[in-house]
């Protein structure tokens, strides 16, 4: 303990505004055991500072691919390849089919394919929820929280417009931009309700599918 506070780790680890539960319990209950084991890393990494123990682990920042994915709804993949390829050096995903992966710092918002809803800027992680659930054509879909809207768009597009998506929004303002959304990628087979989900009656024939 006295090791900790001649390194300046004697603090207070609770605020008095801060709700009690029981992570800071417990964190309260082993909080000398947590200011020795600083302690002791200091000393072994040969730093004086939590900010320089920080500094040892830290990663330079990588820059991360431009991802877009095709809307397969007004342009199949290959054809957005070639489109995109005049500018840039496209790759296809190897997880997600109808998403591309574009060198790092693209600007593409003003670019024709996005303009026009043939292609959408989504990362991977948000192509992946739709290309996990694999809708099939004529399928029934309950989107919960659908704005911005991009998940949504691409369970239709991969439903290839058959079947209808039930796209729920609680605020208003995100209702707007779902519906925008849903103009531009063309899809025709979604019912945008404003609202909460969790009102919805799962007995309700609309809904119990």
């Amino acid at each position: 303990m006295e090791e900790a506070r001649r390194i300046g780790l004697h603090t207070n680890l609770r605020h008095p505004l801060w709700p009690v539960g029981d992570a800071e319990k417990f964190l309260m209950l082993h909080k000398g055991a947590i200011q020795l084991a600083l302690a002791q890393l200091l000393v072994r990494n040969k730093v004086k500072s939590i900010e320089d123990l920080m500094a040892l682990y830290q990663t330079p920042d990588v820059p991360k691919p431009r991802y877009v994915r095709v809307n397969t709804l007004k342009m199949d993949v290959d054809s957005a390849v070639l489109e995109l390829g005049k500018q840039f050096v496209v790759q296809k995903d190897d997880l997600v089919p109808d998403l591309l992966i574009l060198p790092p710092g693209c600007d593409l918002h003003v670019h024709p394919l996005i303009v026009n809803g043939c292609v959408f800027l989504q990362g991977k992680a948000s192509s992946m929820v739709a290309a996990a659930l694999a809708p099939k054509p004529g399928w029934k879909v309950l989107d919960a929280c659908s704005a911005p809207g991009n998940k949504t768009v691409h369970l239709a597009a991969l439903m290839k417009g058959k079947g209808k998506i039930v796209a729920c929004e609680l605020n208003k303002e995100r209702v707007r931009r779902l519906k925008d959304t849903i103009k531009l990628s063309g899809a025709a087979n979604i019912e945008v309700l404003h609202g909460d989900f969790l009102n919805l009656d799962p007995k309700d024939p609309a809904y119990s599918e």
